[in-house]
């Protein structure tokens, strides 16, 4: 999924993620340490059919945080991304989906 100023990527067990963050961090590194701009493996992910479409959940830790991903993907290619973490405020992105054939 991209977005104006970001990308979010998932794909063999690896996630990326590289998405502006606007909110209060309850503990950072100094300096307000990646937020969320990683890349590592995927803890768990499920895959959940809703109402014209599907649900995706990620979880993934990093050094500083760990996170939990909600996708929820329309068939007419919309995305919402809800992301929860221990250490900070949730975030909500919209986008749209990008299939990428390999």
């Amino acid at each position: 999924m991209r977005y104006a100023k970001g990308v979010c990527e998932a794909k063999h067990y690896q996630a990326d993620s590289y998405l502006p963050y606007f909110g209060q961090a309850r503990k950072a590194s100094f300096g307000g340490g990646n937020a969320l701009d990683f890349k590592t493996e995927m803890n768990a992910y499920v895959v959940t059919p809703i109402e014209d479409g599907y649900r995706i959940q990620i979880q993934a830790n990093t050094k500083e945080d760990r996170f939990l991903y909600t996708f929820n993907i329309y068939n007419d290619g919309s995305v919402t991304l809800d992301v929860l973490s221990d250490n900070r405020d949730p975030i909500t992105y919209l986008g749209q989906f990008e299939f990428e054939r390999e």
